[in-house]
Protein backbone atom coordinates (compact mmCIF):
# COMPACT_ATOMS: atom_id res chain seq x y z
CA UNK A 1 0.00 0.00 0.00
CA UNK A 2 1.30 3.31 -0.77
CA UNK A 3 1.73 6.38 1.11
CA UNK A 4 -0.85 8.10 -0.57
CA UNK A 5 -3.12 5.35 -0.61
CA UNK A 6 -2.54 4.89 3.44
CA UNK A 7 -2.94 8.77 4.05
CA UNK A 8 -6.57 8.66 1.70
CA UNK A 9 -7.78 5.17 3.86
CA UNK A 10 -7.00 7.19 7.01
CA UNK A 11 -9.15 10.16 6.12
CA UNK A 12 -12.31 8.18 4.88
CA UNK A 13 -12.06 6.57 8.14
CA UNK A 14 -11.81 9.90 9.80
CA UNK A 15 -15.20 11.42 7.81
CA UNK A 16 -17.13 7.79 8.15
CA UNK A 17 -16.65 8.51 11.64
CA UNK A 18 -17.56 12.18 12.04
CA UNK A 19 -21.00 11.06 9.27
CA UNK A 20 -21.57 8.51 11.70
CA UNK A 21 -21.50 11.21 14.70
CA UNK A 22 -23.48 13.63 13.15
CA UNK A 23 -26.38 11.25 11.77
CA UNK A 24 -26.89 10.19 15.31
CA UNK A 25 -27.41 13.10 17.52
CA UNK A 26 -27.22 17.25 16.14
CA UNK A 27 -25.55 19.25 18.00
CA UNK A 28 -27.42 21.27 20.45
CA UNK A 29 -26.97 25.40 19.79
CA UNK A 30 -26.57 25.58 23.94
CA UNK A 31 -24.86 22.75 24.83
CA UNK A 32 -21.32 23.38 25.51
CA UNK A 33 -19.61 20.29 24.05
CA UNK A 34 -22.23 17.61 22.88
CA UNK A 35 -21.67 13.91 23.35
CA UNK A 36 -23.95 11.62 21.92
CA UNK A 37 -21.78 8.92 21.66
CA UNK A 38 -20.13 9.10 25.37
CA UNK A 39 -20.48 5.40 26.10
CA UNK A 40 -18.06 4.23 22.79
CA UNK A 41 -16.33 7.48 23.33
CA UNK A 42 -15.12 6.35 26.97
CA UNK A 43 -14.26 3.21 25.27
CA UNK A 44 -12.32 4.61 22.75
CA UNK A 45 -10.60 6.91 25.51
CA UNK A 46 -9.73 4.01 27.79
CA UNK A 47 -7.77 1.90 25.17
CA UNK A 48 -5.86 5.50 23.81
CA UNK A 49 -5.40 6.10 27.64
CA UNK A 50 -3.71 2.44 27.67
CA UNK A 51 -1.71 2.87 24.38
CA UNK A 52 -0.29 5.83 25.85
CA UNK A 53 0.24 4.80 28.91
CA UNK A 54 2.11 1.35 28.36
CA UNK A 55 3.48 2.70 25.08
CA UNK A 56 3.87 6.84 23.97
CA UNK A 57 4.52 8.16 27.38
CA UNK A 58 7.67 5.64 28.17
CA UNK A 59 9.07 6.69 24.13
CA UNK A 60 7.81 10.12 25.46
CA UNK A 61 9.60 10.16 28.30
CA UNK A 62 13.22 9.21 27.14
CA UNK A 63 12.85 11.18 24.73
CA UNK A 64 11.74 14.01 26.98
CA UNK A 65 15.67 12.83 28.90
CA UNK A 66 17.99 11.92 26.16
CA UNK A 67 17.69 14.55 24.14
CA UNK A 68 19.27 18.13 24.37
CA UNK A 69 16.55 21.12 24.33
CA UNK A 70 18.44 22.50 21.60
CA UNK A 71 17.49 19.26 19.74
CA UNK A 72 14.12 18.97 20.56
CA UNK A 73 13.63 22.99 19.72
CA UNK A 74 15.24 22.02 16.38
CA UNK A 75 12.42 19.04 16.05
CA UNK A 76 9.84 21.09 16.52
CA UNK A 77 11.05 24.26 14.32
CA UNK A 78 11.27 21.24 11.52
CA UNK A 79 8.04 20.48 12.41
CA UNK A 80 6.19 23.68 12.04
CA UNK A 81 8.08 24.34 8.78
CA UNK A 82 6.03 21.24 6.97
CA UNK A 83 2.87 22.85 8.50
CA UNK A 84 3.62 26.47 6.86
CA UNK A 85 1.11 24.93 3.42
CA UNK A 86 -2.06 25.09 5.61
CA UNK A 87 -0.52 28.18 7.61
CA UNK A 88 -0.43 30.19 4.63
CA UNK A 89 -3.66 28.51 2.97
CA UNK A 90 -5.77 28.92 6.55
CA UNK A 91 -4.49 32.48 6.76
CA UNK A 92 -5.80 33.43 3.41
CA UNK A 93 -9.09 31.76 3.63
CA UNK A 94 -9.47 33.66 7.01
CA UNK A 95 -9.01 36.77 4.99
CA UNK A 96 -5.40 37.15 7.05
CA UNK A 97 -3.17 38.17 4.54
CA UNK A 98 -0.65 39.70 6.51
CA UNK A 99 -0.66 36.21 7.98
CA UNK A 100 -0.61 34.61 4.48
CA UNK A 101 2.27 36.48 3.72
CA UNK A 102 4.11 35.83 7.00
CA UNK A 103 3.82 32.07 6.74
CA UNK A 104 5.18 32.14 3.41
CA UNK A 105 8.32 34.47 4.30
CA UNK A 106 8.59 32.01 7.56
CA UNK A 107 8.76 29.22 4.86
CA UNK A 108 11.31 30.52 2.88
CA UNK A 109 13.33 31.72 5.42
CA UNK A 110 13.56 28.41 7.47
CA UNK A 111 13.88 26.14 5.16
CA UNK A 112 17.36 28.20 3.23
CA UNK A 113 18.75 30.35 6.17
CA UNK A 114 16.81 28.06 8.74
CA UNK A 115 18.23 24.86 7.59
CA UNK A 116 15.56 23.36 6.76
CA UNK A 117 13.68 24.24 9.38
CA UNK A 118 16.08 23.23 12.01
CA UNK A 119 16.41 26.81 13.09
CA UNK A 120 13.30 29.61 13.52
CA UNK A 121 15.44 32.04 11.44
CA UNK A 122 12.54 33.96 10.49
CA UNK A 123 11.23 34.72 13.96
CA UNK A 124 14.56 36.17 14.78
CA UNK A 125 14.00 38.21 11.72
CA UNK A 126 10.77 39.46 13.33
CA UNK A 127 8.40 37.18 10.93
CA UNK A 128 6.37 36.17 13.41
CA UNK A 129 4.17 32.75 13.36
CA UNK A 130 0.53 32.60 12.24
CA UNK A 131 -0.87 29.02 12.96
CA UNK A 132 -4.25 28.40 11.65
CA UNK A 133 -5.87 25.35 10.59
CA UNK A 134 -9.26 24.30 8.46
CA UNK A 135 -10.98 24.04 11.60
CA UNK A 136 -10.80 27.19 12.63
CA UNK A 137 -11.21 28.67 9.30
CA UNK A 138 -14.36 26.93 9.81
CA UNK A 139 -15.15 28.64 12.76
CA UNK A 140 -14.27 31.69 12.13
CA UNK A 141 -16.78 31.54 9.17
CA UNK A 142 -19.16 30.79 11.23
CA UNK A 143 -19.93 26.59 11.63
CA UNK A 144 -20.05 25.15 14.94
CA UNK A 145 -18.09 22.10 16.15
CA UNK A 146 -20.31 19.40 16.48
CA UNK A 147 -20.65 16.81 18.43
CA UNK A 148 -17.92 15.19 19.83
CA UNK A 149 -15.82 11.93 18.84
CA UNK A 150 -13.02 9.91 20.52
CA UNK A 151 -11.07 8.60 17.70
CA UNK A 152 -8.90 5.36 17.85
CA UNK A 153 -5.17 6.22 18.07
CA UNK A 154 -5.94 9.69 17.20
CA UNK A 155 -8.10 10.61 19.98
CA UNK A 156 -10.31 13.89 20.67
CA UNK A 157 -11.73 15.36 17.61
CA UNK A 158 -15.10 16.92 16.61
CA UNK A 159 -17.17 17.12 13.33
CA UNK A 160 -15.45 20.95 12.30
CA UNK A 161 -12.68 20.15 12.99
CA UNK A 162 -12.36 16.31 11.75
CA UNK A 163 -13.51 17.97 8.43
CA UNK A 164 -10.69 20.33 8.76
CA UNK A 165 -8.22 17.69 8.57
CA UNK A 166 -9.39 16.31 6.32
CA UNK A 167 -8.93 19.75 3.72
CA UNK A 168 -5.71 20.34 5.54
CA UNK A 169 -3.88 16.96 5.12
CA UNK A 170 -3.14 17.70 1.23
CA UNK A 171 -1.39 20.65 1.86
CA UNK A 172 1.55 18.82 3.59
CA UNK A 173 2.17 18.01 0.33
CA UNK A 174 5.97 16.57 0.89
CA UNK A 175 5.10 13.12 1.96
CA UNK A 176 3.88 12.39 -1.24
CA UNK A 177 6.77 12.34 -2.89
CA UNK A 178 8.97 10.27 -0.11
CA UNK A 179 9.07 6.71 0.65
CA UNK A 180 6.42 5.55 3.37
CA UNK A 181 9.00 5.23 5.81
CA UNK A 182 10.31 8.09 5.92
CA UNK A 183 6.72 9.55 6.33
CA UNK A 184 6.13 7.42 8.73
CA UNK A 185 8.94 7.67 10.60
CA UNK A 186 8.37 11.59 10.54
CA UNK A 187 5.19 11.37 11.34
CA UNK A 188 6.28 9.19 14.79
CA UNK A 189 8.74 11.41 15.70
CA UNK A 190 6.21 14.57 15.83
CA UNK A 191 3.73 12.34 17.88
CA UNK A 192 6.62 11.62 19.94
CA UNK A 193 7.63 15.33 20.43
CA UNK A 194 4.20 16.67 20.95
CA UNK A 195 3.77 13.60 23.62
CA UNK A 196 6.89 15.26 25.47
CA UNK A 197 6.19 18.52 25.32
CA UNK A 198 2.67 17.59 27.63
CA UNK A 199 4.06 15.17 29.94
CA UNK A 200 4.06 17.09 32.88
CA UNK A 201 0.68 18.81 31.59
CA UNK A 202 -1.00 15.75 31.39
CA UNK A 203 0.19 14.52 34.07
CA UNK A 204 -1.14 17.04 36.49
CA UNK A 205 -4.38 16.77 34.50
CA UNK A 206 -4.70 13.03 34.78
CA UNK A 207 -3.83 13.47 38.77
CA UNK A 208 -6.15 16.47 39.14
CA UNK A 209 -9.04 15.66 37.76
CA UNK A 210 -12.43 13.63 39.00
CA UNK A 211 -12.97 12.61 35.67
CA UNK A 212 -10.15 12.51 33.42
CA UNK A 213 -12.23 11.74 30.33
CA UNK A 214 -14.72 14.93 31.40
CA UNK A 215 -11.33 16.77 31.49
CA UNK A 216 -9.95 16.04 28.52
CA UNK A 217 -12.89 16.42 26.07
CA UNK A 218 -13.81 19.99 27.81
CA UNK A 219 -10.61 21.16 27.49
CA UNK A 220 -9.76 20.07 24.32
CA UNK A 221 -13.29 22.02 23.08
CA UNK A 222 -12.40 25.36 25.28
CA UNK A 223 -8.51 25.55 23.51
CA UNK A 224 -10.10 25.06 20.33
CA UNK A 225 -12.91 27.90 21.11
CA UNK A 226 -10.88 29.80 22.53
CA UNK A 227 -8.28 29.56 18.89
CA UNK A 228 -11.02 30.45 16.77
CA UNK A 229 -11.72 33.66 19.22
CA UNK A 230 -8.27 34.01 19.06
CA UNK A 231 -8.29 34.11 14.83
CA UNK A 232 -11.38 36.15 15.16
CA UNK A 233 -10.36 39.32 17.66
CA UNK A 234 -6.99 38.80 15.07
CA UNK A 235 -9.07 39.93 12.13
CA UNK A 236 -10.77 42.44 14.10
CA UNK A 237 -7.74 43.86 14.63
CA UNK A 238 -6.01 44.16 11.40
CA UNK A 239 -9.27 45.98 9.81
CA UNK A 240 -8.87 48.48 13.03
CA UNK A 241 -4.78 48.83 12.19
CA UNK A 242 -6.02 49.82 8.36
CA UNK A 243 -8.78 51.76 8.87
CA UNK A 244 -7.14 54.27 12.53
CA UNK A 245 -3.54 53.54 12.20
CA UNK A 246 -1.18 54.46 14.78
CA UNK A 247 -0.54 58.35 14.46
CA UNK A 248 2.88 57.49 15.55
CA UNK A 249 3.92 55.17 12.86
Amino acid sequence: MTNASIKSTLACLILVACLAVVAAAPCAANQAVSDPLEGFNRRIFWLNDKLDTYLLKPIATGYDYVLPDFAKSGVRNVIANLYSGRDIANNALQGKFSGARDSFERLLINSTLGLGGLMDTATELGVEASSEDFGQTLGVWGAGPGPYLVAPLLGPVNVRDGIGRLVDNPLRVWPLFVEFEVSAAEFGVEVVSLRADHLETLDALKTTSFDFYAAVRDGYNQRREASIRDSTRADAKTEEERYYPDDNE
